[in-house]
């Protein structure tokens, strides 16, 4: 009965550790950011709303935004940044997966990245997605 017992916490254990949402994020260094300007590249595949949500992001923490189409037009700004994301369905839309990215030049600078890919049966994966948008930010340039 005990051997019963502890087998299912362990497979409870294990499956609720495969079900996870991680967030890593690698600051932008306070001796990297040089002027309040960056440049965004804009990625026409993801939803309209993450953009609008970053540059508000970007803009609350004090920083003059242009969005531009292509890296090699970013390229000519002190500081760029890339992003990439992708929403799921289950029950309702939510965002499964963020990545941010900041450089200069071709050196990165800092990221920030937002997984619930593994979310599964997480309830929590239901966030507002303009709200991580804008902490991912936070964190990026704190």
């Amino acid at each position: 009965m005990k051997l019963t017992i502890s087998c299912a916490v362990t497979a409870l254990a294990v499956l609720v550790a495969a079900c996870s949402i991680h967030q890593q994020v690698k600051p932008v260094p306070a001796t990297e950011r040089g002027g309040a300007t960056i440049c965004v590249v804009e990625d026409k595949t993801v939803r309209e709303g993450f953009l609008a949500a970053m540059r508000e992001a970007l803009e609350a923490r004090g920083m003059t935004v242009t969005v531009v189409s292509s890296i090699a037009e970013a390229s000519t700004c002190h500081l760029y940044a890339t992003y990439m994301a992708n929403w799921r369905w289950d029950l309702a839309m939510y965002l499964a997966y963020a990545k941010i990215t900041v450089f200069r030049g071709s050196t990165e600078l800092g990221s920030a990245t937002y997984d619930a890919l593994l979310g599964g049966g997480r309830p929590d994966k239901f966030i507002d997605a303009d709200t991580k948008i804008r902490d991912l930010v936070n964190q990026l340039f704190p």
